[in-house]
This record gives C-alpha cells, sequence and structure tokens, in this order.
C-alpha cells in the first residue's frame, strides 16, 4: 500500500512504465471482446 503523500510520485512512476499504453491495448481488446458478444 502507498501512502497518499506518495501517491503522484507512484502515478509518476506508473506513466514511465508505460501504465498509458497498457490501459489503451486493455480497451481495444475489452471492445473487441464485447463487439463479438453482440449477436446482429
Amino acid at each position: 500500500m502507498v501512502p497518499l503523500s506518495e501517491l503522484d510520485s507512484f502515478n509518476a512512476t506508473l506513466k514511465n512504465m508505460g501504465i498509458e499504453n497498457m490501459i489503451a491495448l486493455r480497451q481495444v481488446q475489452y471492445n473487441r471482446y464485447k463487439k463479438n458478444l453482440t449477436i446482429d
């Protein structure tokens, strides 16, 4: 668990590790999954 006083540093570390790219990738995967669930 990270204390709130270190939250900005924690978020910066996540950004440096490429979390935004991972979120975008997972969103594409989820959208594809959701699209395949619908029956036309």
